[in-house]
């Protein structure tokens, strides 16, 4: 779950194939929607990279020293500055008012299209696009905000209302939600 892409990758190379970048497209990746970040994350990420290095290349007492002192440094510098965790008591939409409704409806909190304190910004990627999207999130990544894609058409909401918090699916026109495993 978090090396197969380099696996992936490294092995066509390997085998002589090419990798192509298509810079050209737009990919969201619900990165960590799935996976609560705390210590048992950390051990699973360096595990994954450890049964990547020791897969493919010989190993090395130095080499392997580096990487353990890497992944020591990455966890003390996540626990000396912890990503604040955001408290929403408000999703901001700026959709159409039968789905703010059904937002509202599902969740139990206001939905406005204003900018309130601790909201999260529900976006509607089949609507506005997902560039639009994209550019949302990196304009407001800085302030601790949540995001939510609603997808009223198949009839639900995913993300999450906390940057350290597991993802869910939250049905809309009920007041349900699933998590994401």
């Amino acid at each position: 779950m978090y090396s197969d892409d380099i696996d992936l990758s490294y092995m066509m190379l390997k085998s002589g194939r090419d990798n192509h970048y298509f810079g050209g497209e737009t990919v969201i990746h619900y990165k960590g929607e799935s996976t609560v970040r705390d210590a048992r994350y950390m051990r699973r990420f360096r595990d994954a990279m450890d049964f990547f290095y020791r897969k493919h290349f010989r190993r090395s007492v130095a080499f392997d020293l580096f990487m353990r002192a890497g992944s020591f440094a990455f966890l003390l510098a996540r626990v000396a500055k912890p990503m604040p965790i955001s408290v929403v008591d408000a999703y901001r939409f700026d959709g159409a008012p039968e789905i703010a409704n059904k937002i509202a409806q599902a969740t139990g909190k206001p939905v406005s299209n204003r900018a309130v304190a601790h909201v999260a910004h529900v976006l509607e990627p089949m609507r506005t696009g997902f560039a639009h999207m994209i550019a949302t999130m990196e304009d407001n990544t800085n302030r601790a905000e949540a995001f939510r894609a609603v997808y009223p058409d198949a009839g639900f909401m995913i993300g999450s209302d906390s940057s350290q918090g597991r993802g869910e699916v939250t049905m809309l026109g009920r007041r349900q939600s699933l998590p994401l495993v």
